[in-house]
């Protein structure tokens, strides 16, 4: 089966969303919207300043929003409009919690699943760690903690030497 993704939101996390769509077998970047065309662009994706004329233009399976909290109800909402299969949205979800109950029973009406996005998921780290884990090379896990300090994830090398 394969799927088609149109994102929303060219910010901080872009580069970690990018790498992680184009590795999913099966899924296919259809196109990305932001306000900033020329950060937008340098995936390598189509890219448009208009998030509804994306949605038009593709007509993706799977609609991410990596926008702003501000702008989250009013992009669910458009995303619902395109009937997408489902609609993923980066956290926080809302500005409210009356907001996100509402934008909840809105796309259950639509019988459209809406699913609240965790992004540091994709972040180097998180993937070493995973790695780790799976190999075996830690040991026996009891429990584990991971702790970020602020600045992490930032500069010109993050997305070297992972």
């Amino acid at each position: 089966m394969s799927y088609t993704v149109g994102l929303i939101g060219a910010g901080y996390f872009f580069r970690f969303n990018i790498e992680a769509w184009d590795a999913l077998p099966g899924t296919t970047l259809a196109g990305i919207a932001d306000l900033n065309l020329e950060r937008a662009a340098t995936s390598g994706h189509p890219a448009v300043c208009d998030s509804g004329e994306m949605l038009d233009a593709t007509r993706p399976d799977i609609i991410y929003i990596a926008a702003p909290p501000s702008t989250h109800a009013d992009l669910i909402r458009l995303a619902l409009s395109h009937r997408p299969s489902a609609i993923i949205c980066q956290k926080p979800f809302c500005t409210s919690r009356d907001e996100a109950r509402t934008l909840a029973k809105e796309s259950e009406a639509e019988g459209v699943p809406l699913v609240v996005h965790e992004n540091f998921q994709f972040q180097p780290w998180y993937r070493a760690m995973r790695n780790a884990i799976e190999e075996e090379s830690l040991g026996r896990l009891h429990q584990l903690a991971f702790t970020l300090r602020t600045g992490d994830g930032q500069g010109p090398t993050v997305y070297l030497n992972w």
